[in-house]
């Protein structure tokens, strides 16, 4: 009997990945990748065999959004404590371009993505094929290896092409779950023919006891071709034993990196700052020592005693002045305020980070960087309740001011007519329970949550902030409900957001819809820039079409396109009223923001907040 190679590499390797932990896998169509598709259609349908049961397959029409809703499965899992990998599956060409933007996020976040993608023969590399460049590298440096598996190259022994392949899947779902969790690039060439025959199944099961008259059809050569390694052009090796390149370099900062450091005493005036990836240690430290929480809203630290509302308000005042040390968990990247009070050179600034690729010099500017958490810490004595206490009565009179001066019904007439940004924003983060799960796209909406959010028991909140873009939230926020189906799921995004992945509101007939409710906060542009410099009165001529870009889209039509339910929502009944009863599937909640204030509100807020807080 003989079996065509790359059907049956495929096989192999969706039943090594299925083994090695893989539950989840997005494809996006294209034929090159079609015998790692009937491999997974085969996972797909009922009474899947054995080796294959478990995995889940997701079909999206293009690879960027494949690659964003499987970022968005392993986040939404991850949210719940179940570190995971996710694969994507591609056709060759331009499609394994499209991955680029999930693939840098999920390296700056540390995410675990599997980028499976389906390459032609070794022959037509750089000889004008079509469909045909270079793949291996093209992802680099985004990822913690790349794996280049020439199928064409495959021996004529299958059980030397699995070994092969086996070997293959345990390396790059090991060092995708590594010290450094992230993305992995694994592109297999594959010969014609594509599709299986039809005794493929027994033929497979047949293989485990075959006799001499067993094999596979090679196209070419008598050994399989490993590829690994880093740059355009990574050296060739051969058989079973070849290593994956992507073993981390020295990741030490010029600050002192150290297993653990003397038990820190209370005093001086101390902060927690929680970041991008805190987790719930950053709350855990602040509460047994008494220290104010200064919690970015997707750290996985905001809420509790310890958090304070509104603490960006505070850090430019005397509050902030007052400040002498500062515990940095996880990486902040919303706030100016933050970064200037951890530039500051009377502040002394430890670091919990763990090293990672993507960012080697994270922290060397810290006084003291840490890999994880002393244990005394948590132990140590707690500080003067008096400083914590001072903190969270300024944080709450600060978020007092927000709600009264971003009210759209302000009666003293400072707000504007049409609902604000923070006001949506406080909507929402009340209507989100502490079961529910939270995704916050960039720019204003997550800013303005983490001004106003003041939870007790927080909801699972999820972003994109290892490079904070805009691009694919949708998707992602898709690819969250898909992994926690039983729970409400919201996103919280703009307007431009919304139009720069409205393609992510496509999930076909024959899939698995997520329940997902999306709202968009409707400014007709960029609002976020008007907050920075490019907004200032002199720059004017510039602003509104090179930073604010209007777009006069029409939301409610884009939707019915999509077949999406939408609801334009003035009032803010009307917006609770909305966001208490989601619905099943996809359904998109608009409401109109204005923007023209925003510059001038944001000032009067913090002139307003200093001189409540100067009168106590």
């Amino acid at each position: 009997m003989t079996l065509a190679p790359s059907p049956f590499a495929a096989r192999v390797l969706v039943e090594a990945l299925a083994a090695a932990g893989v539950r989840d896998v997005v494809v996006a169509p294209g034929s090159r990748s079609a015998p790692l598709v009937y491999a997974l259609a085969d996972a797909a349908r009922e009474g899947a065999p054995a080796g294959l049961s478990g995995v889940e397959v997701h079909v999206r029409l293009d690879e960027r959004d494949a690659a964003f809703c499987a970022l968005g499965i392993a986040k939404g899992a991850a949210a719940l404590g179940e570190v995971r990998p996710v694969a994507v599956v591609t056709t060759s060409g331009t499609a394994v371009g499209n991955l680029l933007p999930a693939v840098l996020e999920a390296h700056h976040s540390g995410v675990a993505l599997l980028l499976l993608t389906a390459d032609r023969p070794l022959a037509m590399r750089g000889a004008g094929a079509n469909q045909t460049t270079h793949q291996p590298g093209l992802l680099e440096p985004a990822v913690r290896a790349t794996v280049d598996l020439a199928v064409d190259e495959a021996p004529g022994d299958p059980q030397a092409l699995a070994e092969v392949v086996r070997a293959v899947a345990r390396e790059v779902v090991t060092t995708a779950l590594g010290a450094d969790p992230g993305p992995v690039h694994l592109n297999i060439a594959f010969p014609e023919p594509l599709v299986p025959g039809r005794e493929m199944g027994e033929e497979l099961q047949a293989v485990t006891s075959a006799g001499p008259e067993t094999t596979v059809a090679a196209s070419a050569g008598s050994q399989p071709a490993l590829a690994t390694g880093a740059g355009s052009q990574p050296a060739v090796a051969k058989g079973a034993g070849a290593r994956v390149a992507g073993a981390l370099p020295d990741l030490r900062g010029t600050a002192q990196r150290e297993a653990g450091v003397a038990l820190l005493r209370p005093g001086p005036a101390t902060v927690v700052v929680a970041g991008d990836g805190a987790g719930e240690e950053a709350r855990s430290l602040a509460e047994a020592r008494g220290w104010p929480l200064l919690a970015e809203p997707g750290s996985g630290a905001r809420g509790g005693p310890a958090a304070v509302p509104a603490y960006r308000l505070l850090l430019d005042g005397p509050w902030g002045r007052e400040v002498r040390r500062a515990v940095v968990v996880g990486r902040p990247t919303l706030s100016r305020p933050v970064a200037r009070l951890l530039a500051r050179g009377d502040v002394e600034v430890l670091r919990v980070q763990r090293p990672s690729a993507a960012w080697p010099r994270a922290g060397e500017d810290a006084d003291v960087l840490l890999d994880e958490l002393p244990p005394d810490w948590l132990a140590g004595p707690r500080d003067d309740e008096a400083w914590l206490a001072r903190w969270l009565d300024a944080g709450r009179a600060a978020l007092d001011v927000v709600r009264e001066l971003w009210a759209s019904g302000d009666p003293v007439g400072r707000a504007p007519a049409r609902m604000s940004g923070p006001e949506l924003a406080d909507l929402v983060a009340r209507a989100t329970g502490p079961d529910d799960v939270l995704v916050l796209g960039s720019s204003n909406p997550v800013r303005d949550l983490d001004l106003v959010a003041d939870w007790d028991v927080a909801p699972v909140v999820v972003t994109n902030r290892g490079l904070s873009g805009i691009d694919g939230m949708l998707a992602t926020a898709g690819g969250v409900a898909l992994a926690v189906p039983d729970r409400v799921v919201r996103a919280l995004v703009g307007d431009l957001t919304f139009l720069h992945d409205v393609g992510g509101l496509l999930t076909g007939p024959l899939e698995r819809p997520p329940h997902l409710q999306v709202v968009v906060a409707n400014d007709d542009g960029g609002s976020v820039f008007a907050t920075l410099e490019h907004g200032e009165p002199e720059r004017a001529n510039v602003f509104e079409r090179f930073f604010a870009t209007p777009h006069g889209a029409d939301l409610s039509a884009l939707c019915a396109g999509y077949g999406v339910r939408h609801r334009l929502a003035r009032e803010v009944a009307e917006v609770a009223e909305a966001l208490a009863s989601p619905g099943p599937g996809v359904s998109v909640l608009e409401v109109r923001i204005d923007r023209s204030r925003r510059r001038e509100l944001d000032r009067t807020t913090a002139r307003e907040v200093a001189a409540r807080l100067a009168g106590e």
